[in-house]
């Protein structure tokens, strides 16, 4: 969200985030490994908790220019830290769908170490879905329909339904939601302007708004 861990802290615990998990893909893509490292630094002793997932893309595809490549040996020195939950969304599907070896290292480190996955894989469909599940992808925040939902839902996948600055996908995702896949749903905001955050709110306006879209609150 732009902006260091304490002042995000600031911004969200007074609307009633405690904890995040975060992908810090952005600062690496400029600082590389130390990047992480500050972030982990940043946000110790704050009144948020937070957990991170290590940038599995950086940079993001092999067309941009970034300021570090990062690989499974410069992850491996994060990868057991006790604030690391896994590898972070998986940008790069078509490495995961082809096997690029870079890709394939990096889940294998993950998965040596019982570490999550996160996924991002749009419009990712039939055969090449079920690839990128078994690579062991366990979750989807990419989601802008209602059939690419549950597409990934019967295959296992948690769904991180998206409501941020750029990308709101929240009031359509909801009309899939049933009391069957519900537990397997969750809200996220997967980047969110400080301005924003500070108008509309953090998660608090991701349960006001599927409550308003007719999502029971009990549920």
């Amino acid at each position: 969200s732009m902006v260091t861990p304490t002042q995000f802290a600031r911004a969200v615990v007074p609307r009633g985030t405690t904890t995040i998990i975060a992908d810090p893909h952005e600062i690496a893509n400029v600082k590389g490994i130390e990047g992480i490292k500050y972030m982990l630094k940043a946000s110790e002793g704050l009144p948020l908790s937070v957990y991170f997932m290590l940038p599995s893309c950086v940079p993001a595809t092999s067309f941009e220019n970034s300021g570090a490549v990062l690989k499974a040996e410069d992850l491996r020195q994060l990868i057991e830290h006790k604030r690391v939950l896994g590898l972070g969304e998986l940008m790069d599907y078509p490495g995961v769908i082809f096997r690029n070896d870079d890709i394939v290292d990096k889940i294998e480190l993950a998965q040596k170490h019982d570490k999550l996955i996160d996924g991002h894989g749009p419009d990712i469909r039939d055969r090449e879905l079920n690839a990128y599940v078994a690579a062991g992808v366990i979750t989807e925040h990419e989601c802008s329909t209602v059939d690419e939902m549950l597409d990934r839902l019967r295959l296992g996948m948690y769904i991180l339904i998206r409501q941020g600055s750029a990308a709101r996908n929240l009031e359509t995702l909801v009309r899939g939601l049933t009391k069957e896949n519900m537990r397997r749903c969750l809200f996220c905001t997967d980047d969110k302007h400080p301005e924003d955050i500070l108008v509309t709110g953090h998660i608090d306006n991701n349960v006001r708004l599927a409550i308003k879209n007719g999502i029971d609150p009990i549920s």
